[in-house]
């Protein structure tokens, strides 16, 4: 009886960790990859040439498969930035012109939602009352769209880089989110190595009490 215990009690510490690689939820790492630029165009060549053309795809790795089964989709936001040592400077947009098109078709943009981490100022470090900070928009997970971005000199804020990057809602509630699987990570490791070990000895010792010889218990001669 004590064996059947010992095994239910292993398999109920397995459940969690399979269910974790069953679900394949999203990982810790997989912040990281959830907040990078997906495209970066220093703004210098904005200012020389008053235009740039940047080619944008939706990732869809694996990574990325997770990232939308727990989050959805994202929107991707083009960003006037400066970065610093601990965060990065996010300059206003208002005065630039932003065409995104996908297979010749003008996708419509959007003010971009909570742009997480960023500082907000103008070109002479002040925060303005501006109007665009990240012109956003969507696209299918895969898919590609082209940004054509025009601009005089006397326009364009002082960053230092044009980039492209996923933005998100509830940001902060989403790595908090991370936070907590990353700690909680260990502990659910821990209790399936706990729970295999249970099972293992359990199973061990099912296998040998069915071979063990059973008892032979002698029979009394009954007279005829």
């Amino acid at each position: 009886m004590k064996k059947w215990i010992l095994l239910a009690l292993g398999c109920l510490l397995l459940l969690p960790e399979t269910w974790y690689l069953i679900s394949d939820p999203i990982r810790p790492d997989d912040g990281r990859v959830a907040f990078e630029n997906l495209v970066e165009v220093p703004d210098f060549q904005l200012r020389e040439h008053h235009s740039v053309n940047i080619t944008v795809t939706a990732p869809n790795d694996a990574a990325w498969k997770r990232i939308r089964r727990s989050w959805g989709d994202p929107k991707y936001a083009i960003l006037l930035l400066t970065d610093r040592v601990a965060g990065a400077d996010l300059y206003c947009f208002d005065a630039v012109s932003v065409n995104v098109t996908q297979e010749g078709r003008q996708l419509s943009l959007e003010r971009a939602a909570e742009i997480y981490g960023f500082s907000t100022h103008d070109s002479d470090g002040f925060s303005p009352p501006c109007k665009v900070f990240g012109p956003a928009f969507g696209m299918p997970p895969g898919s590609s769209v082209q940004i054509h971005i025009t601009a005089q000199e006397n326009e364009l804020a002082h960053g230092t880089k044009i980039a492209v990057r996923p933005v998100w809602t509830y940001t902060k509630d989403k790595l908090v989110g991370l936070d907590i699987d990353k700690d909680l990570r260990p502990i659910v490791k821990g209790l399936a190595a706990l729970g295999l070990g249970m099972t293992l000895v359990a199973a061990l010792f099912l296998v040998r009490g069915k071979r063990m010889p059973k008892e032979v218990i002698p029979q009394k001669n009954v007279p005829a």
